[in-house]
């Protein structure tokens, strides 16, 4: 279980309104969330009120079990713990951003009652002997707390004496206690066709974003960074964000987990998805940030689980003369002697690469893979293109062509000239016509037939007959709805000698084609119309209808 009490509370309070828990469920779900010896206890208070932990609130109410709670394990009120520690607090060999940051937490973020003034005289007289003598100077000049620790940050970022690390210089442990400082190299206009960059240049800004949680239209740009100590970062400029944030992943790396503090009252955020909560009980104070060799400021972190190192947010672009020009690409900050130094943000280097899919493909991924984030989504819809076809008329190449192949493209009209083969209908042996009937139609179906007859009568293909033999027709509905036209031959083949000649093989008709360098294949509209009939069987081949009746 957490062993500190208060800050877990408070924690736990948050999670009850994030969650928005019912009061009189707030009893059972603190039992659910503790352990050791605050769940023994707990354990303990339902053997005396004899109840589960589900009904414990008929026996005691929320603000009644919070007061016991604190009674029991909340010692002593943090206001007067840091009052206590406070009172006798010096910065003796403790380097100097060690004790800004610490005191700093001590005044700050506890409701302590002490003013102003003997904030900053207990400040000034209790630091190093440089420290001390450069804030006496300008002491008056100080009203506020913010402005005692943010001058105190300034001094010793020139005055090397004032960083108190003289009596840790020597010996194995050296860099033990020192605070590693971050530093945002910003590098001169450079050709983006040179990727490779020296590290005396420093590492330079860049405009896209290689990974992270998604953006909601808010402006952003990233930089890429690197530590004293050459482990290299990325950080986000986030002009959205409310908070500057640094990752867990990256405060472990460069060691400043010896600077990491609690949060009395941890806060909750929203992330750029607009949606996912988070809270922040954790931070880093007064962390040096280089943007040029002598353009440091303090900067306090929030430690929030992300991809991205470091996040500077509207806190660190209003806590000074910050000045983005998205459109020259560059970020203006003001070095030790007042000067403005500009970091260059080029261009994405070309090399980046963009995946470009369907709205399709891009639904049937996030089903399939469920991704948790998503970097960079670009919608663009893209009009559907006229299917007519191209005008090509005026190309002479294409007129020439269609001049000489005219025929291929004219619908099949007239009879079937006479060819070699023709088919034949054979019948039995004393067969006589068979005797039908005409199928009922609907309207629909009336309307269809007298539209196709009329048009193969046109066409040529059919003409009126008075033979003895005919077929009843009828319609069946095809996938589109449209209606065939069917006839039944059924007694007429009955009637007919079957054609016993065998169909050619497969592996024949491949083998035959084996040498072959082109194919073409023939689309027969109405295939069946392109076949001519023997003369002397036309009579047989005939329909019975009421379409024009």
């Amino acid at each position: 279980m957490k062993t500190d009490p208060i800050p877990w509370f408070h924690k736990f309070e948050l999670t009850l309104q994030l969650s928005n828990v019912k009061e009189h469920k707030h009893h059972a779900y603190l039992y659910s969330r503790s352990g050791g010896a605050y769940q023994a206890w707990l354990d303990n208070l339902l053997s005396n009120y004899g109840e589960v932990a589900a009904d414990l609130h008929t026996k005691i109410s929320w603000d009644d079990l919070k007061a016991a709670w604190h009674k029991r394990f909340q010692v002593e009120p943090p206001e007067i713990k840091a009052m206590d520690k406070l009172m006798v607090f010096e910065q003796g060999t403790l380097p100097s951003t060690d004790w800004i940051a610490e005191y700093q937490r001590l005044t700050s973020d506890l409701d302590i009652q002490m003013g102003f003034k003997p904030i900053r005289h207990y400040f000034i007289s209790r630091s190093c002997p440089t420290l001390s003598n450069a804030l006496t100077h300008v002491e008056d000049t100080l009203t506020t707390t913010a402005e005692l620790f943010d001058k105190a940050a300034q001094i010793i970022v020139t005055n090397k004496e004032a960083k108190n690390l003289r009596s840790s210089a020597s010996g194995p442990s050296r860099d033990q206690h020192r605070p590693r400082v971050a530093v945002v190299a910003a590098a001169a206009p450079l050709d983006q066709t040179n990727e490779a960059v020296s590290a005396s240049e420093g590492d330079r800004f860049a405009a896209a974003r290689e990974g992270g949680r998604p953006g909601r239209g808010r402006g952003r740009s990233k930089t890429k960074t690197r530590t004293v100590g050459q482990a290299s970062y990325n950080t986000l400029l986030d002009s959205g964000a409310t908070r500057n944030f640094m990752s867990q992943s990256f405060m472990q790396r460069v060691g400043l987990g010896a600077q990491l503090r609690k949060k009395a009252n941890p806060t909750a955020i929203k992330l750029a998805d607009g949606k996912t909560q988070q809270l922040l009980d954790r931070y880093i104070e007064a962390v040096p940030v280089y943007f040029a060799p002598h353009a440091c400021e303090q900067v306090t972190f929030d430690i929030l689980d992300m991809d991205f190192d470091i996040i500077l947010g509207m806190p660190w672009l209003a806590s000074a003369d910050h000045t983005v020009n998205v459109h020259r690409w560059t970020l203006s900050v003001r070095d030790a002697f007042d000067a403005e130094v500009a970091c260059t943000i080029p261009l994405p280097h070309p090399s980046i690469r963009c995946q470009v899919v369907t709205a399709k493909s891009f639904r049937a991924t996030c089903a399939y893979e469920q991704p948790e984030e998503i970097d960079l989504c670009f919608l663009r819809t893209v009009a559907v293109a006229d299917s007519s076809p191209t005008d090509l008329s005026s190309d002479p190449r294409v007129v020439r062509l269609l001049d000489e192949f005219a025929d291929i493209f004219e619908s099949p009209t007239g009879v079937v000239p006479d060819r070699p083969i023709s088919h034949e209908i054979i019948l039995k042996a004393g067969a006589v016509p068979p005797k039908g009937c005409i199928y009922r139609m609907s309207e629909e179906e009336l309307e269809v037939l007298r539209a196709q007859l009329d048009d193969l009568l046109a066409k040529g293909w059919i003409c009126p007959s008075s033979s003895p033999y005919g077929a009843p027709v009828l319609f069946v509905r095809k996938k589109n709805k449209d209606l065939r036209l069917c006839i039944d031959y059924r007694k007429l083949n009955a009637q007919t000698v079957k054609n016993a000649g065998p169909l050619p093989r497969i592996d024949d008709l491949l083998e035959r084609l084996g040498g072959a360098k082109y194919f073409s294949k023939f689309d027969l509209k109405s295939g069946y119309h392109q076949i001519s009939i023997r003369p002397n069987d036309r009579y047989i081949w005939c329909i019975l209808h009421t379409a024009h009746t």
